[in-house]
């Protein structure tokens, strides 16, 4: 792949990565009511990549780019003073690994039932 060919696609997937990757997609407006500010706040997460083949008189190259965003938490503005509030993963709660963990154990049970017979 000649050099300019790669440079145009660096360039397509940056281009395409920072019009996706817009400030308001982590820091959402703000939200106001009874004197309290509310500004929502996100984690981002892109990648991106690409690749070429060749298999005889057939030569391809291409490239993707994806983002996601998830949100984390808000910052609280209420009497000037300001603080940060998490957002909690129900998916890292004990009970919900403890849960997942005894339905999984009987889910597991169950299919060695079935293939002892």
């Amino acid at each position: 792949m000649q050099e300019s060919n790669k440079s145009s696609i660096i360039g397509h997937l940056a281009k395409s990565i920072s019009s996706a990757c817009d400030n308001k997609i982590v820091f959402s407006d703000p939200v106001e009511k009874d004197g309290i500010v509310v500004i929502p706040v996100a984690k981002m997460s892109f990648g991106f990549g690409g690749g070429k083949g060749t298999e005889e008189d057939k030569k391809g190259y291409g490239g993707g780019a994806g983002v996601i965003a998830k949100p984390i938490g808000y910052i609280e503005i209420k009497d000037g003073e300001t603080r940060f509030v998490k957002i909690p993963n129900p998916l890292s709660s004990p009970s919900f690994i403890l849960m997942s963990s005894i339905a999984g154990y009987f889910l597991l049970k169950g299919i060695s039932k079935i293939f002892r017979r």
